[in-house]
């Protein structure tokens, strides 16, 4: 379904359609800007796959010139795409029923590079790589829903404060991956200083060049929850850091802080448990409360920890268990989690002799598998590792 009386709420779990019908809409607008536009995404909460959203589609037009884009509205309300307002740094187009008072599509032109188009790529972005973002965005929607659902002003309105937070981390988060030159200023006790042609100031990790600029790119983002100034973090192009590496390294500059760390590459530790029946290994999986799937007993590193070490801290925290990790048993998994991170898993290999006594608040369930069920209920890249532990033990 795609269209919603105007001034009333409704949401709905997402549609493959509605990326179909944004896809036919950015090609229309394409033909109908021409050179005057930069760019047209898919933006709003209809392209964030994990979330309920409102039926109507949220397409940015970034233009060089508003002016420009102004002059072709006679064309564009020919096509269908009627002016509706004014809007900060642009203005709003729609598309609908008129006699029926629906609108299908919010066609929103905005200035290309400017704050407006920024915001809406890193919400949309962030929320698709960040479950627990998109979880708590969804809950403040229904939320919202049960309140205002014939007012839809009052609606937008309680959304606000949850964006604005949420925009902050987004825009940090949204540099990852991206190349950086550093105007260096200082070196002790680490090498800092301001992405080029910001304020924004960047830890550089990896060396401190010679002069007073750095090329690489962006390694992690550390945000600070009770400031308002966060952090990048670059390193030489290539390298790529984990979250224990990054706080080893600017950890007693951060001590002040309270402070989350996201990389570009995500390291967890854990180990494969099992237990013998009838001379035949039987496999322990973990139900993820937040997430609803099954995983091994893995988590972050912590600062001056080895693998070894947090994989059976991660054990006694989530399991209650204290095990002893098997001998001549250790594989490594990488795989994407999003366009830009990735993940690298240390897995090794543990006996549990007890069931487990479930203590922390994101395990919800368990249960004993066989080595080919559990293939099913985990990424394809683990098979390797699964199958090397039932060779290891039968």
């Amino acid at each position: 379904m795609t269209g919603l009386k105007r001034g009333t709420v409704e949401l709905l779990a997402h549609e493959r359609r509605w990326e179909e019908l944004a896809e036919q809409t950015i090609i229309q607008l394409r033909a109908l800007f021409g050179g005057v536009a930069e760019d047209i995404q898919h933006v709003g909460s209809t392209a964030i796959r994990r979330i309920k959203a409102k039926p109507i589609l949220d397409i940015a037009v970034a233009v060089h010139d508003l002016s420009a884009a102004e002059a072709l509205l006679p064309q564009l309300e020919q096509a269908g795409f009627r002016y509706a307002q004014q809007e900060e740094e642009g203005f709003l187009l729609i598309c609908g029923d008129a006699e029926k008072d629906t609108r299908t599509h919010h066609i929103h032109v905005v200035q290309a590079g400017g704050e407006r188009w920024l915001n809406y790529l890193a919400f949309r972005d962030y929320l698709n790589a960040s479950a627990a973002a998109a979880e708590g965005y969804e809950r403040v929607k229904l939320q919202l829903l049960e309140q205002f659902r014939s007012d839809r002003k009052a609606y937008t309105a309680g959304k606000e404060d949850f964006i604005r937070k949420t925009l902050r981390w987004a825009r940090i988060w949204s540099y990852l991956g991206k190349d950086a030159v550093v105007l260096t200023d200082r070196r002790e006790p680490v090498c800092s200083g301001l992405l080029e042609g910001t304020e924004q100031r960047v830890y550089v990790l990896g060396g401190c060049p010679e002069g007073d600029r750095f090329e690489g790119w962006i390694v992690g983002v550390i945000h600070r929850r009770d400031d308002t100034e966060d952090m990048l973090v670059a390193a030489p192009k290539g390298v790529m850091l984990h979250q224990a590496e990054i706080e080893a390294a600017v950890g007693a500059l951060e001590r002040d802080h309270e402070i989350s760390i996201d990389t570009l590459l995500r390291k967890s530790c854990g180990a494969i448990l099992y237990r013998m029946r009838e001379g035949k290994p039987e496999y322990l999986m973990l139900l993820q409360k937040k997430s609803r799937t099954w995983s091994f007993a893995k988590g972050h590193m912590e600062v001056g920890e080895s693998e070894a070490e947090a994989a059976v801290r991660e054990v006694r925290e989530e399991t209650g268990g204290c095990v002893t990790l098997r001998e001549g048993f250790c594989e490594t998994v990488e795989y994407a989690v999003s366009p830009r991170t990735r993940k690298r898993v240390v897995l090794f290999l543990a006996e549990m002799k007890e069931e487990p006594n479930l203590q922390a608040a994101e395990i919800c369930g368990y249960r004993w598998v066989s080595a080919e069920e559990m293939k099913t209920m985990l990424r394809k890249v683990i098979t390797p590792a699964i199958e090397k532990a039932e060779a290891y033990l039968t």
